[in-house]
C-alpha cells in the first residue's frame, strides 16, 4: 500500500506503565522495547507497521566466530527473522555489545543467528549475553521522505547522579540530531528531543538507551514517539 506524500505518520506511547530497562552493560545503549504485555499502544499508523520488541534471550549460551561476524548461540527458539534488529549486552568482549541487523544461522536458524554488523573480536565459548528487540516503528512502501521525529519519557531512576543518555535510532544507525542526556535524580523526571530525520522505505525507527555511569536501571512511566512526514 502507498500513501501520498505528507500523509505518513505513526507513533506509539506508554501510559501510566512501570517498564523495568534493566541495564546489564555501562556506557552501552540497550533497545527500548517490551517487558510486560501490553506496555506500549500503537497511535494512528498511515504508511508505518508497529512492533512492541521483547527481550530475546536474558542469558544466552555463547558467542561463536562464523566468517569474521559474531555469531550468537541462544538458549531457546529465538524467533528472529533476516533483517530484524536487535542490541547485545553483557558480552565476553566488549566490542560484540551493540546494536546490529539479524542474518539467521543456515545450520541452526531457530537457536543460532549472526550478528551481522558486529564484527567477531574475540572470546568464544559460554557466555551471559543478554539479547533485546526494540519497539520500532517500520516504513512501508511508499512511505520514504522527510519527517518530524519527537519523543518524550517519563521515568525514575533507581540511582541517584547517574548520566542517562536516549536516542533515535534509524535501523542501526543512531539519529546524532535526535538525542537528550541528563544527570538523573532517583525522582520523576523527563527526558525528550525532536528533530528532523530522512526515512527510506523498510527502514525501522526505534529507540535505545543507556547509563553511562554504571547498570543501575531505570523505570519508565510514560513515554511517547511520533513522526510526522514534513517532505
Amino acid at each position: 500500500m502507498t500513501y501520498k506524500a505528507k500523509n505518513q505518520l505513526g507513533g506509539f506511547y506508554a501510559y501510566n506503565k512501570s517498564i523495568a530497562f534493566n541495564i546489564v552493560t555501562a556506557d552501552v545503549y540497550h533497545a527500548f522495547g517490551l517487558r510486560t504485555a501490553s506496555d506500549f499502544t500503537a497511535v494512528t499508523l498511515r504508511g508505518f507497521t508497529f512492533d512492541a520488541g521483547r527481550i530475546v534471550d536474558p542469558n544466552i549460551t555463547s558467542e561463536a566466530n562464523t566468517g569474521g561476524k559474531l555469531r550468537i548461540v541462544c538458549n531457546v527458539s529465538h524467533g528472529l527473522v533476516n533483517g530484524d534488529i536487535v542490541t547485545l549486552g553483557n558480552m565476553n568482549n566488549a566490542g560484540h555489545n551493540g546494536a546490529t541487523v539479524v542474518l539467521l544461522d543456515a545450520t541452526n536458524p531457530t537457536t543460532e543467528f549472526i550478528a551481522n554488523s558486529i564484527a567477531y573480536v574475540d572470546n568464544a565459548g559460554a557466555s551471559s549475553g543478554v539479547v533485546y528487540a526494540p519497539a520500532y516503528l517500520q516504513a512501508s512502501t511508499g512511505s520514504a521522505g522527510i519527517y518530524q521525529a519527537t519523543f518524550v519519557i517519563d521515568g525514575t531512576a533507581s540511582n541517584n547522579a547517574k548520566s542517562w543518555k536516549w536516542e533515535l535510532n534509524i535501523g542501526v544507525t543512531p539519529a546524532d540530531n535526535i538525542v537528550t542526556q541528563r544527570t538523573t535524580t532517583n525522582t520523576m523526571a523527563s527526558m525528550s528531543s525532536s528533530g528532523h530525520i530522512t526515512i527510506a522505505d523498510g527502514n525501522r525507527i526505534w529507540l535505545s538507551g543507556k547509563n553511562i555511569t554504571d547498570t543501575t536501571d531505570y523505570t519508565v512511566t510514560n513515554m511517547n514517539l511520533h513522526l510526522e512526514r514534513i517532505s
